[in-house]
């Protein structure tokens, strides 16, 4: 039953494609045109989401530095506040 079902789909899809051939065209992007308003707004889109992305990684690496750093302060002080031990062996 499930196959009927798959293949009712996709026959229904490509039917569509045949009876609807300008919706599977390129795009002006696509194409090339670089002047173009679509063009212009999706390299927009891209450079907002990259910065985006920069921004939240370059915190993240920033925050943990700052781990690092106090796990580094942490230890050093635990090191100089406990006693030395002498092992005997």
């Amino acid at each position: 039953m499930k196959i009927t079902k798959v293949l009712f789909l996709a026959v229904t899809g490509l039917c569509l494609a045949a009876a609807l051939p300008a919706a599977l065209l390129a795009c002006p992007v696509c194409y090339g045109a670089a002047d173009s308003p679509m063009t212009q707004g999706m390299n927009m889109g891209i450079l907002s989401l990259l910065g985006i992305t920069g921004t939240m990684l370059a915190g993240i690496g920033t925050l943990l530095l700052r781990f690092r750093k106090r796990l580094a302060r942490a230890q050093a002080t635990q090191e100089l506040s406990e006693p030395r031990r002498i092992l005997h062996g």
